[in-house]
């Protein structure tokens, strides 16, 4: 499979989003997990028993969810974006 410069870069782009939000989950660095997504962005936890909405109420519930948590780590590995 042969890809464009453009399919690289977005490529790269997507695994820098992925990395900066699990940095910004586990760091509990708010400012960093807007950065994430647009304000307009539906998010959807309800696969582990949180809420869904738009990322402002969502934003809201895991800070209240996580501040339970003194540390937490995320690990990504085996990506495959297409």
């Amino acid at each position: 499979m042969s890809l464009s410069p453009d399919e690289v870069a977005d490529r790269i782009e997507i695994h820098d989003l992925l990395v900066r939000y699990t940095a910004a989950i586990d760091t509990k660095d708010w400012a960093l997990l807007d950065t994430c997504f647009t304000p307009d962005a539906h998010v959807d936890y309800t696969s582990s028993g949180g809420i869904a909405g738009k990322y402002p109420e969502v934003r809201g519930w895991l800070e209240k969810a996580l501040s339970i948590f003194p540390t937490t780590i995320h690990a990504i590995s085996n990506s495959r974006i297409e």
